[in-house]
């Protein structure tokens, strides 16, 4: 499903969103790019587990505005959280069979902003990062 370069829309808003969502691990002596990674494992791991909440709190707030707006007609809500866990619960075993497939590969690091790349079942996707208050939280919209 992801093989070819256009996965449907509801796939790539959860697995942006998804990437989003880490627990945003602050391990002491972690560096920017061992968190970075931690961020967009967190968030596949809140794709895998339907958890909206940990998956909204890995995202910029733009990043989830976008991420309501483009399931809005699905979900009938504004809340991230909400609209979230209602994507990622339709996901069928094989669509998180991709998320499962995830290997992150480079971590570029430029300030506040950083792109990791995560290769999924033979597409690769760049996500956009950027430090908030301390934290890495995911900036690459659904569409991104």
């Amino acid at each position: 499903m992801l093989a070819n370069s256009r996965p449907r829309p509801r796939l790539r808003a959860l697995s942006l969103a998804a990437m989003a969502a880490s627990t945003c691990l602050s391990a002491c002596g972690a560096s920017d790019g061992d968190r970075i990674k931690d961020a967009v494992r967190g968030y596949i791991q809140a794709v895998l587990d339907d958890n909206g909440k940990a998956a909204c709190a890995l995202l910029t707030a733009d990043a989830a505005r976008v991420f309501v707006e483009k399931v809005r007609a699905q979900t009938q809500t504004s809340d991230c959280a909400t609209a979230f866990k209602q994507e990622a619960a339709t996901l069928k075993d094989d669509e998180k069979a991709i998320y499962r497939s995830a290997v992150l590969s480079g971590v570029t690091v430029n300030g506040d902003t950083a792109t990791v790349t995560v290769k999924f079942t033979g597409v690769n996707k760049d996500i956009r990062l950027k430090k908030q208050n301390g934290d890495w939280k995911i900036d690459t919209g659904p569409a991104g």
